[in-house]
């Protein structure tokens, strides 16, 4: 039921309950039918289940296959390697998987303490917990609202909704029925949970408890909403499908010709089946990615940015929209007085505030005239608002209250106006509240004055300016109002009143108005330049109307028609389909609700887009979840969205999300070459596996494998580790935070690839060729060739690459990381041939001259690939 379209009454009766409440026994009834207000989630996987989950892995299924393979040969020694391969990758994607469920318990510490309800005629306290749909509960300021209620009673109150609809000023509440169809925030006879009241006072009937209510909806969305595989994620699954197909080709065709040839021995088949198993398996690439990435998160923190998922820092870089909210992100969410104007008989005058927000560093120019300073003196009168100085900072508040209220009392500070002082001199004899039905606050004060603040038409039209002046102070006004600004009118009269009446609100001093507005965050327009020149789309969606964030967007330099807004009761009307055929032409979304943001999210992610979304609310988890990249705000977000997301903005900054694809961009190129540097060494075994065996099939008695398992887990999983490590440090060869343009977006486009192959191919020749010759001195000794050659090889291919540019044409050694690695990597080679560790790898020792042919065969090797850079052969 709409309980904002039913008069009071009517919801009363609706709900078998009266204006004093439910008794207590009937409370008892009501909470075993509905259950305690706390929020409810469906079942979350058991820690069992997530651990089951992770060895569905394509890399773990075909890792498995080689340790039951190396079992059944009794090579204990890979067997463990491999063992202990499979147990880290697991520990890790169990952990990623964990976190998750954390949102659902700081969305079940929202609902606490304690509220004032009627039970049995009675006002009693209770824990919010055992509310149940039907008792009538008092909230008043600093209440945070319990449950969703209907107002069946108020004074004044105002409540900050900002946690739901997203809209900076506070939502203004009376108990009139409603006669049409409302979003949340349109419903002002219904106060939501989660809410907090600032101002006035309230009662209300519970009309929705726990997971019904508008905050319970959301958390609802939080658990429906998936949380998409990032771009890194997808490329991942993508590259251990193909390797799988690979692999399961090769390992038949070895089957099906061995069992022709029936002089092969089954252990021999077995031999070439694991090391094509483990060859295939770039074992540690997924712990290099890992550190890569961990490398980039480092560098994040510093620019404060805290990632909590570390694939989403390589989907930074690879991002198509960044669809962002606007008031505190865009706008730092603290009402600012920017202008006085006022009267001095039938001349307007006016002052400029500098700065922004709640700070008083910056003041405005001295001012003599005494109707300025009446002026905002009227404003500090019928006024309710605090400020808390900063300890850290005197110049900064803190505050509580109406924020359009408390931006009057920072003005006054700015002209050294002290608003205390103007309290206790006007001691209040009689009020009448604001409410959205009059538009007006009046305050009768001790010395029988009335101070009037409120809408500037309203006060205008009940002032005593003859025509002339109301129009020439309309005219203006209007100027400023097109701008975008909101504008608080002040006035005055003398009386001989004790009491104060609507009717006595006539023939007022009109003294002047001010002009206000949420400011645009430092930083954001020049980072919304930045963006819109590197083809990266931003969509601004907002609970907020959609002519003050068209203002807002135009403060930012993005222009916007009205082709390109599209507001929330228009998506209610839309198919799915229909909003994804226009989703990507629409620049703004206004009044738009938690549901139809995810909606959103989701058009766009089906229109193949990659999403970044930015929010700070309780409103904005489900979306901030659906997102590839759920981007929190540090400071002003909520615990739920801080959970959900995977970076979070210590600086609250629009600009630093810029500075974060920046570092996506660097990491992404750091990741591709060392992708390109693995596939290069797993490709150029698993061909060597494949031709030696396929050679073998006519000659008598066949070929021996070229490498044992205990060889290739060696090259794999230490020697390109290290150096594979060194590349996550290197610098970016472009300024990768201002360009972040979508050109072979991903970690493994197609030229990775081809280059990939191309040095697995030259590589595969020459171990091809050696394995043969050396052959005639016995297997061992031609395993130990193709052993060292496969790794000096990779040891100078590391350094090719590093650039597209030949090694004489860049210095292709000033990463000094990975020189060391390359040297220490040397040295670990070497042991490999030491008495005594021979043995383990299947090693013998080596020459001067056998070592002098290594290298020159790795050097040839190099050469090739350097010199067809030269001549730009497109790898």
């Amino acid at each position: 039921m709409d309980f904002y379209l039913q008069s009071a009454e009517q919801v009363l009766g609706a709900l078998r309950t009266t204006r004093q409440g439910i008794t207590s026994l009937e409370a008892k009834r009501r909470l075993t039918q509905y259950g305690r207000n706390v929020l409810r989630h469906k079942d979350t996987h058991p820690n069992v289940k997530i651990f089951i989950r992770q060895f569905k892995n394509i890399f773990f299924i075909l890792l498995f296959f080689a340790s039951i393979v190396s079992f059944s040969l009794r090579e204990y020694q890979q067997l463990a390697i491999l063992i202990m391969v499979i147990v880290a990758n697991i520990m890790v994607g169990f952990l990623e998987e964990y976190k998750v469920e954390k949102a659902k318990e700081k969305l079940e510490k929202s609902f606490t303490s304690y509220i004032y309800c009627f039970r049995d005629r009675q006002l009693v306290k209770i824990s919010i917990e055992e509310l149940v749909i039907g008792d009538v509960i008092l909230i008043q300021a600093g209440d945070k609202v319990p449950a969703d209620i209907r107002l069946i009673a108020n004074s004044g109150l105002q409540i900050d909704e900002s946690v739901l609809t997203g809209e900076s000023v506070p939502a203004i509440k009376n108990i009139e029925q409603m006669i049409s169809p409302r979003l949340v925030a349109d419903q002002t006879n219904m106060a939501f949970a989660t809410t907090n009241v600032l101002i006035g006072k309230g009662q209300g009937v519970v009309v929705a408890v726990s997971n019904s209510t508008e905050f319970g909806k959301i958390a609802n969305l939080v658990e429906t909403s998936r949380a998409v595989q990032t771009p890194l994620e997808k490329k991942m699954n993508q590259l251990a499908k193909l390797l799988l197909v690979i692999v399961s080709i090769i390992g038949v065709m070895i089957f099906i010709l061995g069992f022709i040839r029936h002089d092969m021995p089954v252990g021999e088949l077995l031999t070439f089946v694991i090391a094509l198993l483990v060859s295939a398996v770039p074992e540690s690439l997924p712990t290099i990615i890992v550190l890569t990435l961990a490398v980039g998160v480092s560098k994040m923190a510093q620019s404060k940015s805290i990632v909590k998922r570390l694939s989403v820092v390589e989907t930074l870089g690879d991002i198509d929209v960044i669809a962002t909210d606007k008031t505190g992100t865009l706008t730092k969410n603290e009402m600012t007085v920017n202008k006085a104007v006022w009267l001095n008989g039938e001349k307007l005058f006016y002052l400029d505030f500098p700065g922004a927000g709640y700070d008083i560093k910056q003041k405005p120019r001295m001012i003599s005239d005494p109707l300025f300073y009446d002026l905002i003196n009227t404003g500090c009168v019928g006024n309710d608002a605090s400020l808390l100085s900063q300890p850290k900072s005197p110049t900064e508040f803190t505050i509580t209250g109406d924020p359009i209220e408390a931006a009057v009392l920072v003005a006054g500070l700015k002209a050294n106006i002290n608003f205390q002082k103007i309290r206790e001199q006007n001691i209040r004899a009689d009020e009448i509240m604001f409410d959205p039905s009059y538009k007006y606050r009046a305050v009768l004060t001790d010395k029988q004055e009335i101070f009037v603040t409120g809408a500037f038409e309203l006060l205008l039209e009940k002032s005593n300016l003859d025509l002339k002046v109301k129009q020439k102070v309309i005219n203006y006004a209007t100027q400023l109002g097109n701008q975008g600004y909101r504008l608080l009118a002040m006035a005055k009269k003398k009386t001989q009143l004790k009491l104060l009446r609507h009717q006595d609100i006539n023939d007022l001093i009109f003294q002047g108005f001010v002009t206000m507005i949420d400011p645009v965050r430092e930083g954001v327009k020049e980072a919304f330049q930045q963006v819109g020149q590197s083809g990266v789309q931003i969509k601004i969606i907002t609970g907020d109307y959609s002519h003050t964030a068209r203002t807002v967007a135009n403060q930012l330099g993005i222009a916007i028609e009205d082709h390109e807004i599209l507001v929330g009761s228009q998506i209610q009307k839309m198919s799915q389909r229909g909003l994804e055929n226009k989703v990507e032409v629409v620049k703004l979304f206004a009044r738009i609700t938690p549901e139809q943001k995810l909606q959103i999210i989701q058009a766009l992610q089906e229109r193949g887009k990659v999403v970044a979304v930015t929010g700070d609310g309780v409103n904005d988890a489900p979306a901030l979840r659906q997102a590839e990249v759920g981007i929190a705000m540090g400071r002003r977000g909520t615990d739920v969205a801080k959970e959900v997301a995977d970076l979070i903005l210590l600086d609250d900054s629009f600009a630093t999300i810029v500075k974060s694809v920046g570092y996506g961009r660097n990491i992404l190129a750091n990741i591709k070459k060392s992708i390109t540097f693995f596939l290069a060494s797993n490709f150029d075994e698993l061909f060597l596996v494949a031709a030696v065996f396929t050679a073998g099939l006519f000659l008598s008695g066949g070929l021996p494998a070229p490498f044992l398992a205990v060889q290739i887990l060696w090259i794999n999983m230490v020697i390109d580790t290290f150096v594979a490590l060194a590349l996550s440090f290197e610098d970016p060869k472009e300024n990768l935070n201002t360009d972040i343009d979508k050109k072979d977006a991903g970690f493994l486009p197609p030229p990775v690839i081809r280059r990939a192959a191309f040095i697995a191919m030259v590589s595969f020749g020459i171990q091809l060729i050696i394995f043969i010759e050396k052959l005639s001195n016995g297997i061992d000794t031609a395993r130990t060739f193709v052993f060292f050659i496969s790794v000096f090889f990779q040891l100078m291919v590391v350094f090719s690459v590093r650039s597209a540019k030949p090694f004489w044409k860049e210095n292709i050694f000033n990463n000094v990381k990975l020189n060391i690695a390359v040297i220490f990597s040397v040295v670990l080679q070497f042991m490999t041939i030491a008495p005594g560790v021979r043995e383990f790898f299947g090693t013998v020792e080596l020459s001067l001259w056998d070592f002098g042919v290594i290298i020159g065969a790795c050097v040839a090797g190099f050469m090739i690939i350097e010199i067809s850079k030269l001549v730009k052969l497109k790898f």
